[in-house]
Formats: C-alpha cells, structure tokens, sequence
C-alpha cells in the first residue's frame, strides 16, 4: 500500500513537472510571437535577429553531422523539437513583416553557417516565412546554392516552388533550373511542379 501510494506521487510530480514544462514553453512560444508583433520602428527585426542568432549558435558545432544519424541521444533530448524547428516555427506565418529584405538576407546569413540538417529545414520554411514577397535575391541565392550544394537541391526545388514569383521571373528560375537538372546526376525533376 505504501509503494503504491509512492508510485502514485512519483507519477503525480512527474505529471505535474511535464505540464509546467508545456505550460511554460506555451508561454515562451506565445511571448515570442507577441513580441514579433509589436509596431515599432526596428524592433520586430532584432527580435528576428536574436532569434537566428541564437539558432545559428546553437548548430554552430554540429558539424554538418545529421541530428538523426547514429541515435546517441537521450531519451529525455529526443523527445524534445529541435530547436532549429522551435526558432523557425516562431517566424512562420506572421501577420506582417516590417523589412523582409533584412529577414531574407538573416535567413541567408544562417544557411551560409548551419550545417546540412538546418540549412535544409530553414529552407523548406523559407516559402512560410517570407510569404507573398518576392525578393530576387533571395531567389538567386537559392538558384546558387542549388548550383553549389547538390544535397539541398530536392528542398530548394520545393521551396521555389511555393515562393509566389512573377511571370518573368518564374520563366527565369525554370531556365536556370533545366540547366541545373540537365547537368546534374540527381534524379529530382519530379519534384519541381512550377
């Protein structure tokens, strides 16, 4: 009776622990986004700046190692998102925002530093995060690195794909991206639907 009544307050505190923890961190996903919102000159984009900052710090040492590979691990951090995926899930979707040159150019600064895995995943989020502007850097920079880095070319595709681009410049990206296929060993045309 007593071990049983042990277990049930050992199970209670660990529930109890779990739910502070969600509440808290519901609380921290909702400060965030409150704060990206907040209309004053410059400071959505340090909030921006912060955030990617922090993101690229966090994979700097990864060393292009992929977070799936070899399941070293431990339980308790592989329950966790990624925090590659919190950072980036902050940004998606947003109700404005207030420079997207100097969000592209952060979200190109951090693909130039992270390791595959995150280079990957911030590009594939690049269409939620920008929205319906079109910003030709941006563009040319994905062509580039689809040019430079074979292994990101499936997530550059998808991405095109959703970025709203006008007639001329989606006739543009096409033809550099034939190129690109044609000369290219990948097998991944199917998955451009432009």
């Amino acid at each position: 009776s007593s071990s049983s009544s042990s277990s049930s307050s050992s199970s209670s505190s660990t529930f109890t622990s779990s739910s502070a923890s969600s509440s808290y961190s519901s609380y921290q996903d909702s400060l965030v986004r409150m704060l990206l919102k907040v209309d004053i000159p410059g400071f959505q984009q340090k909030i921006i700046d912060l955030l990617m900052d922090a993101l690229c710090s966090e994979h700097s040492g990864d060393g292009g190692e992929d977070d799936d590979a070899g399941g070293g691990g431990s339980s308790a951090s592989s329950s966790r998102l990624p925090f590659c995926t919190v950072a980036l899930q902050h940004l998606r979707w947003l109700d404005y925002v207030a420079d997207s040159e100097a969000l592209s150019r952060k979200l190109m600064e951090c693909i130039d530093v992270c390791p595959f895995k995150v280079q990957r995943d911030i590009v594939l989020m690049i269409p939620e995060i920008v929205g319906d502007v079109e910003l030709d850097d941006l563009v040319e920079f994905l062509l580039e690195k689809m040019e430079e880095y074979a292994s990101l070319t499936v997530a550059i595709l998808d991405a095109l794909t959703n970025l709203h681009l006008a007639e001329d410049s989606l006739e543009s990206v096409m033809d550099r991206v034939i190129q690109q296929l044609q000369s290219s060993e990948l097998e991944v045309s199917m998955w451009f639907k432009l």
